[in-house]
């Protein structure tokens, strides 16, 4: 039987961001989607886009790495509340069937993170950020209010 008590809790800790997230969410009105967050023009809607197209990227990062196959997954975008729910709700399955493949002791593996071959990253540090980067948008987001 594989040794998974770290990946549960890393699991466990990056669905509490993202229902964190849906949370939030709920009290948006539609035009929430197209309110600036910084002074680049980037909207709600592009900080959704990012953050569920890297929760993605991260996690079938962590499949290929070690060599356990790459689930594909389609570009993710969405033009409404409902729909960016409905796109962060269906990364629960995605995140929680990577986290199958994994034992506590890949969590040591270290690999060339997906955004730059010079910086390296192991998988429980990959893992780490994923949870961080939801976080982090959370707060900016947070902030417009």
């Amino acid at each position: 039987m594989k040794k998974q008590n770290a990946i549960h809790a890393l699991v466990d800790e990056h669905e509490r961001a993202l229902r964190y997230l849906l949370d939030m969410m709920t009290s948006w009105k539609e035009e929430k989607l197209q309110q600036t967050v910084d002074d680049k023009g980037t909207t709600v809607q592009d900080v959704l886009d990012h953050l569920v197209n890297s929760l993605y990227l991260y996690f079938s990062w962590m499949e290929k790495q070690l060599g356990r196959g790459t689930t594909p997954y389609p570009p993710v975008s969405a033009n409404s509340l409902a729909e960016w729910r409905e796109k962060i709700t269906t990364c629960f399955p995605y995140c929680r069937e990577v986290a199958t493949m994994l034992t506590d002791e890949d969590l040591g593996a270290a690999f060339p993170a997906p955004w730059n071959d010079q910086e390296i990253y192991m998988i429980e540090q990959m893992f780490e950020h994923a949870i961080v980067h939801v976080w982090r948008h959370c707060r900016q987001l947070e902030r417009l209010d």
